[in-house]
């Protein structure tokens, strides 16, 4: 599924990952994203952000959850 997002151009976000096992496989998949409790317990955008900017302004690429959805954390597969 993963490579078919990719040929279609798409990016993948994989939801739920609460163990490294999830997130190591995920990472070997070529997954973009991941959300789950193993990132980020759900919290709100004023939580979230500076830590998002921390990300970002260290070099790592960062997504902002979507619009409307202030409770997501989401991360690169290769952060660890």
């Amino acid at each position: 599924m993963t490579a078919l997002a990719h040929t279609l151009g798409m990016r993948v976000v994989s939801e739920g990952v609460e163990e490294t096992h999830q997130l190591d496989k995920l990472h070997e998949l070529a997954c973009d994203y991941v959300q789950g409790y193993l990132i980020g317990r759900p919290a709100a955008s004023s939580v979230v952000r500076p830590s998002l900017l921390k990300l970002s302004s260290a070099g790592h690429e960062v997504s902002s959850p979507p619009a409307g959805n202030v409770s997501a954390t989401f991360a690169p597969t290769g952060i660890r």
